[in-house]
């Protein structure tokens, strides 16, 4: 068949063709995941981040999820942004390298990220799931 013949054959009723690239693209996530859960409805623990300054917000983990982020505090404004873009980049990193939530936690407690903080020391405290930490971090202090 000619080339003539087959976009012939890839028209519709009204002329317009129709055929792989006349379609709207559709991204499917396909392999295994590539950073910790960012939500988790069960039991978390959680440990306050702070620079020399300011609490900038909170680290919060569960193994059970495979589940860790951090609760940047709005009162610590831009610097508590980016200090969540900073923590959230040695979450993924840690991801990377196979570590578990706590396995993460425990090596940060040793970095100090400077101006984005470090784990305050002590135990860490427990919370009913990722929602409930976000809402201590957003809680006026």
């Amino acid at each position: 068949m000619s080339s003539a013949g087959r976009a012939q054959m890839n028209r519709d009723k009204t002329g317009s063709y129709r055929g792989p690239q006349s379609e709207d693209l559709q991204f499917k996530l396909t392999g295994s995941a590539t950073e910790f859960e960012l939500t988790c409805e069960s039991e978390v623990q959680f440990m306050t981040v702070a620079n020399h300054d300011h609490v900038l917000g909170l680290l919060w983990y569960s193994d059970s999820s495979l589940a860790a982020a951090f609760a940047n505090r709005q009162a610590a404004g831009d610097i508590g942004l980016n200090a969540g873009v900073a923590w959230h980049e040695q979450l993924s990193t840690a991801y990377a390298r196979g570590l578990r939530p706590s396995e993460a936690i425990a090596f940060f407690a040793t970095v100090d990220l400077g101006l984005y903080g470090r784990i305050k020391s002590g135990a860490p405290q427990v919370a009913a799931n990722s929602a409930e930490v976000e809402a201590i971090a957003e809680a006026p202090s």
